[in-house]
């Protein structure tokens, strides 16, 4: 029984930036070529009127033209390479951008069942119902407080005029009560002829009586 060959491996398929550089270097090398033509068909024509020059220097331009038509063709195919791997990142990009956009709209989903619409609107009125309690108990506060805000003028300047007579009459009292005791204490001399028609003045608590001057 005959040995059973193995089969190659296959070659692996090249990406299409692998396929454009190795385009990009055909295309370097035909430009050298090129190149080299030109230079060539200097040469041939730089020996005047030949015909054997002439003949090899058209044989040259036909080679280059060959040249050219392929630098062509390779740059046509490597423009196609570009935007079809172009076109396969964009595809990349759409698809992680809508990867995204569906976890996210999972998420979203979830976070939406963990808080309902009604219990963002029972939230809501709690909210007003706890405030205007708030503000009322502020209002009662303010009405019970018993702080005087707004007195009527007319009766605080009534009072300030009373508090001012009670300190003028308090001040005329006190002024009189004053000479009253300055004559109550009065010392009389007995040499004074009036001394016999005055009657003696109570004596006034805390002080000495009056002592008579002796007779000569």
């Amino acid at each position: 029984m005959a040995p059973t060959e193995e089969a190659a491996p296959a070659a692996a398929t090249p990406t299409l930036q692998e396929a454009s550089d190795k385009i990009d270097q055909q295309v370097a090398n035909l430009d050298l070529k090129i190149a080299k033509c030109d230079e060539d068909i200097r040469k041939h024509m730089a020996k005047g009127s030949n015909p054997a020059a002439k003949s090899q220097a058209m044989a040259v331009l036909k080679r280059k033209k060959m040249f050219e038509q392929q630098r062509d063709t390779l740059v046509a195919q490597q423009f196609n390479v570009d935007s079809l791997a172009f076109a396969q990142e964009q595809a990349e990009v759409t698809m992680m951008a809508v990867s995204a956009m569906k976890a996210g709209t999972a998420a979203l989903k979830e976070q939406q069942k963990k808080v309902g619409i009604t219990d963002v609107e029972q939230l809501t009125e709690d909210i007003e119902e706890v405030t205007d309690e708030m503000r009322e108990i502020n209002e009662v506060l303010a009405r019970s407080s018993g702080v005087v805000d707004g007195a009527d003028e007319d009766a605080l300047a009534e009072e300030y005029a009373k508090m001012e007579e009670e300190l003028a009459m308090q001040k005329m009292m006190g002024a009189g009560s004053g000479a009253v005791l300055s004559a109550a204490t009065t010392v009389i001399s007995p040499d004074d002829p009036l001394a016999a028609y005055m009657t003696p003045a109570a004596p006034v608590s805390g002080a000495q009586p009056a002592i008579p001057a002796s007779a000569p």
